[in-house]
């Protein structure tokens, strides 16, 4: 299998020769107390990102989908080789965690990641803090990983930092996409290259790399006989690694897999939840992109499916083109070829899996896998202390979870004088990234070196089952890029009343993240359970964003105890997003947030009643087509591609018109002009989704026949012998009496792609030369002698008439009576 290269490429001009992957144990830092890398300057670091500017990362010519590039935020995780205070660094020091710089807003006061575009790229630039040795960490769309929170300045090495999982899986990956890389500098040796006499340009190149593979259906029902509807996951990973490296398995791992990241994950198996195929755009009909994503996993070693081991997938739906036949399901093991065992594969991330369904039988399916890549990203041309923070919490807010940097709450009261204990060397401020329907802080004042954070929770959480987690970022004022999140769970209820929201059953393409539900795009009714302990009447339902209707809670059906959400199918094709409060009498109140991507357009399929319509191809003759019907079957508007208005339009020689609700399943009529060329033609006519015309299509080829070459026979004049002698013309045949001796015209008409006429060919039968034949204007001239003496036999002879080259031909035969005996 080809393998995408993922590495750090440096450019010509930077020579990085003490790099290193330091992930060694030592020290440590001082926590609470200040870093102490060098504070003698900082350094800057350029980056240039292609499209970014646009909020894209362009992954050059490979096949993508919407969103699957789309780079919503950028964080970059800065370590440093732990330093003693005059900058020289500590023998077998660890690279801790030092300054978080980020893309986007998350904080008006923070270190951004500033973008310029100039139209063509986008530029930007960080300064990193001292001259050690760094190791930066590049994380796209990670912005709701609770991992990326438990970390702690100043404390967090590489190796604890590396080593971090992504989220379990709630339902299936969706965009946009996690994608990730590392580097390693020695800014102080790069700095010195100068001194070469070729100075460092402060620039680096690194590639973000997705973390899960893709997997594309390419399957054309009319074809294949074979209409997917779902698609079933077998042994999935449940959860990825999120950087590459070998502290994730051991040798025998790498050896035996070329990745060799999977040891501490054997048991992360899961069964996924049914994927709805329908939904995908184009599905049946060609490459259904993206049908669905997974994280990396190692080989099947069995030939067959493996209950313990082996990844794999089923492909479920009906026989027949239009899916009009019995129910069949197939498995696609993880093969190159469904046959051979010893093909097996390895799913990696930033891989495309191509899965080509070429037919089906009763009981078995012919499919191929191919890998392709995706493209790397645009690269990132990138250079890369004022001090940590020392968080503690006294006795009566709680304790924190050193671990994993949470702060676990003494009760679950309304309360609003919690208090933390901050050790810093500098100003700083705080704010709430996560729950702040729930949490408020009062900032310290400003131009102070505050001791302690104040902060309040507003509402109870009101579940008696799942705790709840909001996030609090602590900066530093000077240095902004120095922050630290302090994640901050509020428990359960422990007794008395309680408002219990649990988790959707039966959706398929439902991610739940905390207390977001995203659902599909298709219309929907949706059952979220509710136990609340004051009775369902009790609770009041306020719906806001106007994304979906809601039953009232007193009204929904016996026995459920469900609050039930209606919603329309998304065509918008942007995400719909509202919410859903849930508020008791005693004032427990759950706030859900409802996203509803948008749902697939569906695919346009022609159908003709009187002209079968083959493999998207309309075949005619030579002869001029009438107005004839075409039904379009379709979920949403579509039109003709470069014909948006629908009026109808003449193409050379093909018409369209009649057309009738270019909404949805409608009809046009086509009709065409006689081909009066000796050479066959066509056209392609696309009809095209007025919402996604890009991605879906159809493409209807009209072929018309060529105008057939000709030579035809016609009459013959006079119609009859005069006098007593007869004659006849029939099938091609002129028999004559035999004392016949006039002259006979048989008509003849040419028409030739040359442009030529016809002329004569093979004469047999006439060696004694008893006819005369001529080609005279307008017909072949026939002129026999009698044949009257006594006792003659009858006699015959044929004539061809053709082509130049005689693939054209007529043949006429003349015959003579006998002459009588006497």
């Amino acid at each position: 299998m080809k393998k995408k290269y993922y590495c750090a490429m440096a450019l010509a001009t930077l020579m990085m020769g003490a790099c290193t992957d330091d992930t060694d144990l030592g020290q440590g830092g001082i926590p609470g107390g200040g870093s102490s890398a060098a504070q003698d300057g900082r350094t800057e670091l350029k980056f240039v990102l292609g499209g970014f500017g646009g909020g894209v990362v362009s992954y050059g010519p490979a096949v993508t989908v919407a969103g699957e590039n789309e780079l919503r935020t950028l964080d970059i995780f800065v370590f440093g080789k732990d330093t003693f205070p005059d900058g020289t660094e500590r023998p077998d020091g660890k690279m801790l965690l030092e300054e978080i710089f980020r893309s986007d807003g998350t904080s008006a006061s923070g270190d951004k990641i500033e973008i310029t575009n100039n139209g063509t790229e986008s530029t930007a630039a960080i300064s990193l803090m001292g001259k050690n040795r760094k190791r930066l960490y590049f994380v796209g769309n990670g912005r709701s990983q609770d991992a990326f929170n438990q970390f702690k300045l100043g404390e967090t090495d590489t190796t604890a930092f590396a080593s971090g999982l992504t989220n379990k899986l709630g339902g299936h990956i969706a965009c946009p996409l996690l994608m990730t890389a590392d580097y390693a500098i020695n800014i102080a040796d790069s700095l010195k290259k100068g001194d070469a006499g070729t100075a460092w340009n402060n620039s680096i190149d690194i590639v973000l790399k997705r973390r899960m593979a893709r997997f594309d259906i390419v399957n054309t029902s009319v074809d294949s006989r074979f209409f997917i509807e779902w698609i079933q996951l077998e042994n999935p990973r449940s959860q990825a690694y999120l950087f590459d490296d070998a502290a994730h398995g051991t040798e025998a791992d790498a050896t035996t897999n070329a990745n060799g990241y999977w040891s501490k994950l054997t048991d992360l198996w899961i069964t996924s939840e049914r994927i709805d195929f329908k939904a995908v755009d184009n599905a049946n009909n060609g490459d259904a992109l993206a049908a669905f994503y997974a994280y990396p996993a190692p080989k099947g070693t069995a030939p067959t499916l493996d209950e313990t081991k082996d990844f794999s997938i089923v492909l479920g739906g009906r026989s027949g083109a239009a899916g009009d036949g019995d129910p069949v399901l197939y498995p696609v093991l993880l093969r190159k070829d469904q046959q051979d065992a010893a093909t097996a594969m390895t799913v990696d991330a930033n891989h495309r899996y191509v899965i080509n369904v070429l037919s089906v039988g009763t009981n078995y399916i012919t499919a191929t896998i191919n890998v392709l890549d995706w493209n790397v990203a645009d690269t990132i041309i990138q250079h890369a202390g004022y001090g940590t923070f020392g968080l503690s919490a006294p006795a009566e807010t709680g304790t924190i979870d050193e671990g994993k940097n949470t702060l676990v709450l003494a009760d679950n009261s309304i309360k609003a004088d919690w208090k933390i204990t901050v050790a810093a060397s500098t100003e700083w401020t705080a704010e709430v990234i996560k729950g702040s329907d729930w949490l408020s802080l009062t900032a310290p004042a400003a131009g102070t070196v505050a001791k302690e954070l104040v902060f309040e929770t507003t509402k109870l959480n009101p579940s008696s089952e799942k705790t709840r987690t909001g996030a609090i970022i602590f900066r530093n004022v000077m240095r902004p890029s120095i922050t630290q999140t302090l994640l901050v769970e509020q428990p359960v209820i422990a007794s008395g009343d309680h408002l219990n929201v649990g988790e959707p059953k039966g959706i398929v393409g439902l991610s739940i993240e905390g207390d977001t539900i995203v659902l599909p795009g298709y219309d929907l009714r949706v059952a979220i359970p509710v136990d609340v302990t004051e009775g369902m009447a009790a609770v009041t339902v306020t719906n806001t964003g106007g994304i979906f209707t809601t039953t009232a809670m007193s009204d929904v059906e016996a026995g459920k105890d469900s609050l039930i959400l209606t919603m329309a199918e998304n065509k918008t094709g942007a995400v719909k997003r509202g919410t859903v409060t849930m508020t008791t009498t005693s004032g427990l109140v759950q706030t859900l947030a409802i996203r509803q991507m948008p749902q697939s357009l569906g695919i346009i399929r022609l159908v003709c009643p009187t002209i079968a319509i083959d493999k998207q191809t309309l075949k005619i003759d030579a002869g001029a087509l009438a107005a004839t019907q075409v039904t379009v079957n379709a979920d949403s508007e579509w039109t003709f591609d470069g014909h948006t208005d629908n009026t109808g339009f003449t193409q050379d020689w093909v018409t369209i018109s009649n057309i009738t609700n270019p909404t949805g399943t409608g009809s046009f009529e086509i009709a065409a002009t006689a081909n009066d060329t000796y050479a066959a033609r066509s056209i392609s006519l696309k009809l095209v989704n007025t919402s996604k015309p890009e991605k879906i299509y159809y493409v209807l080829n009209v072929t018309q026949a060529a105008k057939q070459e000709t030579l035809e026979i016609g009459a013959m004049t006079p119609a009859s012998a005069s006098g007593t002698a007869t004659a006849t013309f029939t099938d091609n045949t002129l028999t004559v009496d035999n004392d016949e001796t006039g002259t006979f015209t048989i008509a003849a008409t040419a028409s030739f792609a040359d442009g030529s006429d016809w002329q004569l060919g093979t004469i047999t039968g006439n060696d004694a030369g008893w006819l005369t034949i001529t080609k005279e204007t307008g017909g072949l001239q026939i002129v026999p002698t009698a044949n009257d003496t006594t006792g003659d036999p009858a006699r015959e002879a044929t004539i061809v008439i053709q082509n130049a080259d005689g693939s054209i031909s007529q043949t006429i035969t003349v015959k003579q009576n006998a002459a009588p005996t006497v």
